[in-house]
């Protein structure tokens, strides 16, 4: 009998099928007390390195955007996936125009994520963020493309988009240092 080699179920495949669930469980993983809970203690412009920023401290961030009320999604998203947030954030920023286009509006697409049949709708932006974590582990960091410019050669390819995304996720990065001081 020839034997299959099972790979263990991603977390992708509960965003299909389950995603209200494992947004859920990733809020919940979210012990208060943890590194995670109680601010940054490493903010890094590295997409592959975790920064460690509290809910509360990328809502600071987010205020006043479109994209305020992700702070726990992002800091749940981080833990799961080891992808620093803030990254992610900057990617939302830039790609969803500050979570104002109508893709963002009407689809929860924050992060421009096409499928077979063009833009892909999420149920919420909640999901489309842990989906957007998830993609960048699996088919960027995971696979040794780990800083902005290369991300962005085969997540978008289009010139500026590279520089666009730093420049939010320095000014992030800087904001969260100021705050902190």
């Amino acid at each position: 009998m020839k034997r299959v080699k099972m790979r263990p179920l991603s977390p992708v495949w509960w965003l299909r099928g389950f995603g209200i669930t494992l947004l859920v469980v990733a809020l919940a993983a979210l012990a208060p007390g943890t590194s995670y809970a109680r601010g940054c203690t490493r903010l890094t412009c590295d997409p592959a390195q975790p920064c460690r920023l509290s809910a509360g401290g990328y809502e600071v961030l987010l205020e006043g955007t479109k994209l305020e009320g992700l702070g726990r999604t992002l800091e749940a998203g981080e833990k799961l996936y080891q992808v620093n947030g803030l990254f992610v954030a900057a990617v939302a920023a830039h790609e969803s125009g500050w979570g104002e286009s109508r893709l963002a509006r009407e689809q929860n697409n924050l992060g421009g994520i096409k499928g077979a049949e063009g833009y892909r709708d999420f149920d919420t932006r909640e999901i489309c963020v842990l989906y957007m974590f998830s993609l960048f582990d699996r088919r960027y960091i995971s696979r040794g493309r780990e800083s902005v410019s290369d991300i962005g050669a085969l997540y978008c390819g289009t010139d500026g988009w590279a520089e666009s995304v730093e420049d939010i996720l320095k000014d992030f990065v800087q904001s969260a240092r100021e705050t902190m001081d």
